[in-house]
């Protein structure tokens, strides 16, 4: 069966491109949505049928019957090693609140994230939950159904009925000052796809103006997932870098891994630090210096107002602005700068500034 990871391969364009493409997102380029087209129907992928499958659902969605003490919930830009965590504290909380939970991970696929959300609604749950989303307020309308039932929660204020949510910008912002009291000043940033890396960019601009510092657009790497990828294109770099700011722990995982093998050493030549703080964190070598996420503060203060609006539906509900901040977690991954002397045995594009 044709997928959309087929498709995307065949069009040399990212899977957030295709879903673009098939849900009629107006920001892609005329020649990119001829070509995830053309690819598709050479597949036997009919996106136009797609389309008007998930439609036929969204009608049959409006009428379903909706079970109270239910709770759905979507994420759409978390990791596979994050959601994992972020699932089973999610479905322990709702359990003690007495809510049966279904949760869905859409990685960075409206198309996807609309399908899901199709489920939900045809499973008649009370309470939809997008974290995030990837959704304009155009595609949830194509559902029909009563608006109360489906909330958004960002740290975006002009993309959520509430402004709460994880401060992606601050989690790098952060990251950065971190490294800069380290004296570091050469600094990368592997941002990764989605609105996510937006705010890791606005986080990484960010942060370098606060110290008044410069920083070098050519460090910022975007649309890269994979971080052994990232690595190699750092390691091409004619200049210097210090250090690394990953989206990911599995980016910096791939990161430290690739760098050892075009000879940089960790953190002796580079340190790395990541923006997730997952598990595997405390499993890399060295051990990952993390801004980490707090997933069950998440779960729990966005279980509580959906609650609150379940007992409360007939009043109105101001939207107070709330952002979660990161927790910065030190490990070995990161060191004091310390420029290099010409004894210093060093990866090649080390040597290029000197």
């Amino acid at each position: 069966m044709t997928t959309i990871n087929d498709v995307s391969s065949l069009a040399n364009v990212s899977k957030a491109t295709v879903s673009r493409v098939f849900s009629g997102n107006a920001k892609v380029k005329e020649e990119t949505r001829q070509a995830v087209l053309k690819a598709a129907r050479s597949l036997g992928y009919n996106p136009e049928q797609t389309s008007a499958l998930l439609s036929d659902r969204a009608h049959a969605t409006s009428t379903a019957a909706v079970k109270p003490g239910t709770l759905g919930m979507i994420v759409s830009q978390m990791s596979s090693l994050s959601f994992g965590q972020f699932y089973n504290t999610a479905q322990q909380y709702a359990h003690s609140k007495g809510l049966q939970l279904q949760l869905f991970n859409s990685c960075n696929n409206a198309f996807q994230e609309k399908s899901y959300l199709s489920v939900l609604l045809g499973s008649g749950c009370e309470t939809i939950v997008l974290i995030d989303p990837m959704l304009k307020a155009s595609d949830i309308q194509d559902f029909d159904v009563d608006s109360q039932r489906i909330l958004s929660f960002s740290a975006k204020e002009e993309l959520s009925q509430f402004a709460f949510g994880y401060d992606h910008a601050a989690a790098c912002a952060s990251a950065c000052n971190f490294l800069m009291a380290h004296k570091h000043t050469e600094i990368a940033l592997i941002s990764g796809s989605g609105s996510q890396s937006i705010s890791y960019i606005e986080g990484f601009k960010h942060g370098h103006q606060r110290r008044s510092m410069p920083f070098n657009a050519q460090l910022i790497i975007e649309n890269i997932e994979d971080g052994a990828a990232a690595a190699t294109e750092l390691s091409g770099f004619i200049g210097d870098f210090s250090a690394v700011i990953t989206a990911t722990d599995q980016m910096a995982a791939e990161v430290m891994a690739t760098l050892r093998q075009f000879g940089y050493e960790i953190p002796k030549n580079v340190s790395v630090i990541s923006l997730e703080g997952s598990e595997l964190a405390q499993y890399t070598f060295p051990r990952l210096t993390t801004v980490e996420m707090p997933l069950s503060s998440m779960v729990e203060e966005i279980i509580d107002i959906c609650i609150t609006r379940a007992e409360s539906a007939d009043e109105t509900h101001d939207s107070e602005v709330k952002r979660l901040t990161g927790k910065l977690v030190i490990r070995e991954s990161v060191a004091k700068y310390c420029p290099h002397t010409d004894n210093d045995v060093l990866p090649r594009s080390l040597h290029r500034k000197n």
